[in-house]
């Protein structure tokens, strides 16, 4: 199914037949929730039920919006935002929610902290409305196999994704897998997110020539799809689809943890 080298970008170890696993950085699964409270009032008005007779009901509602003070809702907004992007930007995104490494808690509890603080001048100086920001934390340990095994699922339906939508032509779909698939690559080892990185490039360069050729030219898409180099997302498939076959059945211990630091210096 994968070639040699495949196997060896992905640190696999052969003893007869295929037998390889990884595993991740510890870290923590981040759940951050900002609320604004107070402010705002909604006035609902039952406008009667209609009973059809074939078993159908009907019901219709009048809703009104009241606020207090429309300057003060539209700052409480703005500062809400900017607090949850300070903390999203402290994390690395993933279909399983917001993930710190364990060497970036410390960084990262700076600035939640500052987030808070925010929001607590926000309250201060607020007649109506109140900012509260919380969170939790789920650690993730290095020898985590079902969070690996989830990792490794998802970045083979992100190449399925990727290469899906370059056949169908949708350009926003190309983009938005590829860049998922690079901010999930970030979490494994150089080994892997060069072969990732290599997809994703294939990817994007697709989703220009589709742009150009397709959209602004009216060329056909079928022929600008064919000569696309789609050969590094299939790679990734099979890569990803190999090693996540070797999970279900190898007994071999865990890869050493593989490095985080990488996300850093990614272009998102």
């Amino acid at each position: 199914m994968c070639s040699g080298e495949c196997f060896e970008s992905l640190g696999c170890q052969m003893k007869g037949m295929k037998m390889y696993t990884a595993t991740i950085k510890p870290g923590c699964l981040i759940s951050i929730k900002t609320t604004c409270h107070g402010g705002v009032q909604y006035n609902r008005v039952d406008m009667g039920t209609e009973h059809e007779g074939n078993g159908r009901e009907i019901s219709e509602w009048q809703t009104t919006r009241v606020i207090e003070d429309k300057t003060e809702h539209e700052r409480s907004v703005q500062v809400r935002a900017k607090c949850s992007n300070m903390l999203r930007l402290a994390c690395i995104s993933t279909p399983f929610g917001s993930i710190c490494p364990e060497e970036k808690i410390d960084e990262f509890m700076v600035i939640y902290e500052n987030a808070r603080k925010l929001a607590e001048e926000f309250n201060e100086s607020a007649q109506n409305i109140r900012i509260t920001i919380n969170m939790m934390r789920g650690r993730i340990a290095s020898d985590d196999q079902e969070a690996v095994r989830s990792m490794i699922s998802e970045m083979r339906e992100l190449a399925q994704a990727m290469d899906t939508a370059i056949s169908s032509g949708d350009v926003k779909a190309i983009r938005e897998a590829a860049g998922m698939a690079l901010r999930m690559g970030a979490m494994l080892d150089e080994s892997v997110g060069d072969r990732i990185s290599e997809a994703v490039k294939a990817a994007r360069k697709a989703a220009r020539e589709i742009v150009k050729r397709v959209e602004k030219k009216g060329e056909k898409l079928e022929e600008v799809v064919n000569e696309q180099n789609t050969q590094p997302i299939d790679q990734m498939r099979v890569a990803f689809l190999d090693l996540e076959m070797s999970l279900e059945t190898s007994d071999e211990p865990a890869m050493p943890a593989v490095d985080l630091q990488r996300v850093a210096g990614l272009e998102l």
